[in-house]
């Protein structure tokens, strides 16, 4: 289980020693993960299916626990330990293209 948030890549910038690995998913898509080359602790990942976005692994990232959550994804397979974020909108698995394109026009908002 992590926590991301979806963002348009050209908005993200990693720096320092990361390494990555490809592979294919369920999907048939490849999901390419960022990690730390120092002590393995994931970043990133990105999905050949939506290429110019980039889920950013907020676990690592102390600002990220300001933002708020707005949608839970994969709740299909959700720990049974843990419930619903109140408020958060409950998406079985991949979301729709809608909620992906949302994601993409975060970029033209500035």
């Amino acid at each position: 289980m992590s926590t991301n948030f979806l963002a348009p890549k050209s908005k993200i910038m990693i720096s320092g020693p990361v390494k990555e690995y490809s592979s294919p998913v369920a999907s048939g898509n490849i999901v390419t993960r960022y990690f730390c080359n120092n002590c393995g602790s994931a970043i990133a990942h990105g999905s050949s299916m939506i290429p110019d976005l980039q889920a950013l692994q907020t676990g690592n990232f102390p600002d990220f626990a300001k933002v708020k959550i707005e949608h839970e994804l994969y709740v299909k397979d959700r720990w049974t330990g843990l419930g619903p974020i109140p408020g958060a909108v409950q998406v079985d698995a991949m979301p729709n293209l809608d909620f992906i394109q949302r994601a993409k026009d975060l970029e033209k908002a500035e």
